[in-house]
């Protein structure tokens, strides 16, 4: 009889503890997510690594967390499918074309951060994305 005496004198205690256990409970994936990169450090957006004006890089490329040497998979958008002799170039440039991606007017790429400013100068390229 005490226990649902005590119970009943401190329900609304019980309840708020209660509450917050499974809001701990529903949100310890972002919880424990954002303590790992506060303790491994973040990495720096693109666009704060990049040193000049891109007009073709889309959000995602721009907000995504790398970098200057590392490497990003692209969906690069073209005028028309590159020459064999286009592809070289830009693989001497730091941008690795797979080479039976065409669809539509896209291909799959992959490139390092710092080649990102030259991509965004070619004539031929019209959109870079990460197509997420």
């Amino acid at each position: 009889m005490e226990v649902l005496n005590l119970i009943r004198q401190h329900r609304i205690l019980l309840a708020v503890a209660t509450i917050l256990i499974l809001a701990v409970f529903y949100l310890w994936n972002d919880i424990s997510s954002v303590s790992l990169d506060f303790l491994q450090g973040r990495k720096p957006e693109v666009q704060t690594v990049l040193k000049c004006k891109t007009t073709h890089l889309d959000g995602s490329v721009l907000t995504a967390r790398k970098e200057l040497q590392d490497t990003i998979r692209l969906l690069i958008h073209f005028n028309e499918k590159p020459s064999d002799d286009a592809r070289i170039f830009l693989a001497e440039n730091g941008i690795r074309i797979y080479p039976d991606s065409w669809v539509y007017e896209y291909l799959v790429a992959d490139a390092t951060v710092s080649s990102l400013c030259f991509a965004d100068s070619l004539p031929g390229i019209t959109g870079i994305s990460t197509g997420e």
